[in-house]
């Protein structure tokens, strides 16, 4: 025979807590040091002498105070210069060439005339991250510059920042490397 309480006789259990004081907390959050300052020191860790053997080095340097461009358009203005090309007199730098897109004229980013070449410096960001619509717009402006009689190579900005000579001397014996011509997408 078990025993089992009735509804009305219910077990009563006395809990005591003991008087415990709990510390106040603090009602907003606290930020870091320096939260908001508009002061930003980055410092590299490791010792200084190693790290600069481990820098990424760009052939072309750092562009000059004086340029406009990107810093992928100054590799590739390096490499023409390396190649033996003159600015102004052998090619120029952002010219407009009639007849192409929604205006008269359609800006390359360089213009070789004896080659009868176009290099267009090709941004991950503004070529490959526009999706599929500036890629198709691209392919057209090519279209219409070929219909003319000049052939355009595109140059990854990647590339340009590697080994800006060899890509602007591939680009003049007229040899593509881009991932645009290669496969529509960047690396």
């Amino acid at each position: 025979m078990s025993i089992v309480p009735k509804r009305d006789q219910r077990i009563k259990t006395t809990i005591t807590v003991p008087d415990v004081r709990i510390p106040r907390t603090v009602i907003g959050v606290r930020n870091p040091p320096g939260w908001g300052s508009l002061d930003i020191r980055i410092r590299a860790a490791g010792a200084p002498s190693v790290q600069k053997d481990f820098q990424k080095v760009e052939p072309a340097g750092d562009p000059p105070d004086d340029w406009t461009g990107t810093r992928p358009e100054w590799a590739i203005f390096w490499g023409l210069q390396r190649n033996g090309l003159q600015p102004g007199e052998d090619f120029t730098y952002l010219a407009n060439l009639p007849g192409v897109g929604a205006g008269y004229y359609s800006q390359v980013d360089f213009l070789i005339p004896d080659y009868q070449i176009a290099i267009e410096v090709q941004g991950k960001y503004w070529h490959y991250g526009q999706g599929s619509r500036k890629i198709f717009t691209d392919m057209f402006r090519v279209a219409a510059f070929q219909n003319q009689g000049i052939h355009v190579i595109f140059i990854d900005e990647t590339d340009a920042l590697d080994d800006p000579r060899y890509y602007v001397s591939e680009a003049l014996k007229g040899n593509d490397h881009s991932h645009v011509v290669n496969t529509g997408k960047p690396q």
